[in-house]
């Protein structure tokens, strides 16, 4: 799922193959990293056994599906994990520096759910072929985040292409993801 976007989940109950229709299931939720399992909102199956549950926008989780049991009948559960990548703004306060000049990168995580120390962000350059981690500012508790990056030791010009990475951390619910590009052009001296 991408972050902000709602799933709709869809399933069928059965028994040996014949469906089981208007049986209360319960729905349970686990943030990743976590092992504390939440209920929520139950729902009910169709006459033909079949259900649909609504996943809301949020961070990356487990839905759990649990079907109690009756007399006859044993109980069941089923799991569909719902991987949310992280994600970020991203912008340069400039465009075109000479050597020697900063520039300053800003941005934002998108989707909430930052915890009270906020958490790492890694800001990349593409060069030589790979990606490269060049810091790592964290993120404040409102998702917002900033480096100053001093271009140095350039000669000639060259165009940069950068972005942020936001790795899976234990206290941040959502799987390693990133931002968009951004280009910086520097004229050397």
């Amino acid at each position: 799922m991408r972050v902000g976007r709602s799933a709709l989940l869809r399933g069928r109950l059965t028994v040996a193959g014949e469906p089981i229709g208007g049986q209360p299931l319960e729905v349970w939720r686990q943030l990743i990293g976590s092992d504390e399992w939440k209920p929520l909102r139950g729902i009910r199956t169709s006459t033909t056994g079949r259900f649909r549950y609504r996943a809301r926008r949020g961070p990356a989780r487990t839905i759990r599906f649990r079907y109690p049991g009756s007399a006859k009948v044993r109980g069941a559960n089923a799991a569909v994990e719902l991987r949310v990548p992280a994600s970020s703004s991203i912008r340069a306060s400039r465009g075109l520096v000479v050597t020697g000049e900063y520039v300053t990168f800003r941005g934002r995580l998108r989707g909430g759910w930052v915890p009270e120390g906020g958490t790492l962000v890694e800001l990349q350059v593409y060069t030589r072929g790979a990606w490269r981690t060049f810091a790592q500012p964290r993120a404040r508790r409102s998702g917002r985040w900033r480096y100053q990056y001093r271009f140095e030791t350039i000669r000639g010009r060259a165009t940069f292409r950068f972005r942020a990475r936001i790795r899976r951390q234990a206290n941040y619910p959502f799987t390693t993801g990133r931002s968009r590009t951004t280009r910086v052009r520097v004229r050397g001296l």
